[in-house]
């Protein structure tokens, strides 16, 4: 899902506060892109951040206690099963 309002924001400064740079050129302002839970990994939220300056993907692992902070839901993210 695209990120945007209060859950980038809050990623952004989880980002900010981490001192996270970009993996390809150093730069230090990075953008909370998007984020999904992994079906193979429940129990972390994969978010893309996209470094301002070069455009690079940056790949940032939540734990639970973040992504909960920012209001991620793993339950919301589940889409139900078609039991008929």
């Amino acid at each position: 899902m695209l990120l945007w309002g209060e859950r980038k924001e809050c990623v952004e400064r989880l980002v900010q506060a981490k001192e996270l740079t970009c993996n390809n050129c150093g730069f230090d302002d990075l953008e909370a892109y998007e984020a999904i839970f992994p079906i193979y990994e429940a129990d972390v939220l994969d978010v893309t951040l996209k470094c301002r300056n070069c455009g690079a993907g940056n790949p940032l692992w939540l734990p639970p206690k973040e992504y909960w902070r920012c209001g991620f839901d793993p339950e919301e993210a589940m889409p139900e099963l078609d039991e008929t």
